[in-house]
């Protein structure tokens, strides 16, 4: 297991079962990671999105579905529109996955799925 991972509950698509859409967000400083994840999934053949206006972020994610994840990237992990977005894609059902350089923020505890680099 990674350090600092977590998995919080069973919703959401299954460990080892691809989501079926893949939506990445991150704001301000962490905007060119979240761009940069996306560019790699798409390359690796797992087509991703990552809006870069935070209203459409949010519009995004309220569309997401039970098969579909949120990938939130955020240093500090307190980032508003990033914050807005992941409560969005979890009333929205969707995986959030947090990948954030802070264990104890807002968006690892809004998280299904916690990554500390």
């Amino acid at each position: 297991m990674l350090a600092g991972h977590r998995h919080r509950n069973d919703r959401g698509p299954r460990r080892g079962s691809p989501a079926k859409r893949v939506m990445v967000v991150g704001n301000g400083r962490s905007r060119p990671a979240a761009v940069i994840a996306t560019a790699r999934f798409t390359d690796g053949g797992r087509p991703a999105e990552a809006p870069s206006d935070a209203v459409i972020q949010q519009l995004t994610a309220s569309g997401l579905a039970l098969e579909d994840a949120c990938l939130a990237v955020s240093h500090s992990g307190m980032n508003f529109a990033t914050l807005e977005s992941v409560a969005a894609a979890r009333k929205a059902g969707a995986t959030v996955v947090g990948v954030c350089g802070h264990a104890h923020s807002t968006m690892m505890e809004q998280s299904d799925v916690g990554q500390v680099p």
